[in-house]
């Protein structure tokens, strides 16, 4: 999103997010949740996709075709990650429709824009006291969220990372208070040393994923994994 509403902005253009064809057959059965913020977008319309799915024959050809167009001439364009964010930035299309697709994951992509990406991306307060009550809390003190992605996931992090990282905010924070995040942390709170400092595992009741992100947004440093959720809390 962040990246293209940039480029929208960039090119004075209106925004339409298919919120149908990225979701089908999700390994990690994710579903859209943008419709949760105040974002500056439409959802394309039912029959408005380019095909109808990422992996049908129509969808393959116009991404083919489009490789062999000057870039500004083409409609389709597939994230290339030898390129960098110029591939956007730079460029001027003369479609008047053009459709993105890829991860797009690199603050370079929005940054010139980071402050309404930054708005439309606020994060909406939890309902639960509990959860407010902590989100408090840790604006307050020298909080710190780790965060732990190690199942179902490809490259997980090694604790030699987490623990170096761990050490290095202890070098720079005189009183920090970790918080727990993530797919497992049970087994990592107890084989990592936090130097005596105190640590916390949220156990409320989730209502979805958003407690977690607004959470970890409200702390004031990040350990965050590989994975775009605690990039994200980090830098909203």
């Amino acid at each position: 999103y962040a990246a293209s509403r940039a480029m929208a902005l960039r090119l004075k253009r209106k925004l339409y997010l298919d919120t149908v064809l990225g979701y089908q057959n999700d390994s990690f059965s994710r579903q859209y949740r943008l419709d949760r913020f105040k974002i500056m977008a439409s959802e394309v319309a039912e029959g408005q996709s380019l095909a109808p799915s990422l992996k049908h024959p129509k969808h393959k050809l116009i991404r083919a075709i489009n490789r062999f167009f000057p870039r500004d001439s083409r409609s389709y364009f597939s994230e290339r990650w030898d390129l960098g964010a110029s591939q956007l930035t730079e460029l001027k299309p003369k479609a008047n429709r053009i459709t993105l697709h890829g991860y797009w994951q690199d603050e370079a992509y929005f940054a010139d824009y980071s402050d309404e990406i930054r708005r439309e991306l606020t994060l909406p307060l939890p309902s639960n006291i509990e959860i407010k009550q902590l989100g408090d809390r840790y604006r307050t003190n020298e909080s710190v969220f780790i965060h732990f992605r190690r199942i179902n996931y490809n490259h997980v992090l090694s604790l030699d990372y987490y623990q170096r990282a761990i050490d290095a905010i202890c070098e720079r924070v005189s009183e920090p208070e970790f918080v727990l995040f993530g797919d497992s942390v049970e087994e990592p709170s107890r084989q990592l040393d936090f130097r005596s400092h105190k640590v916390d595992l949220p156990s409320f009741e989730r209502e979805d994923e958003f407690s977690d992100l607004w959470l970890m947004s409200q702390c004031r440093h990040a350990i965050i994994a590989n994975s775009t959720f605690s990039w994200w809390a980090a830098w909203l």
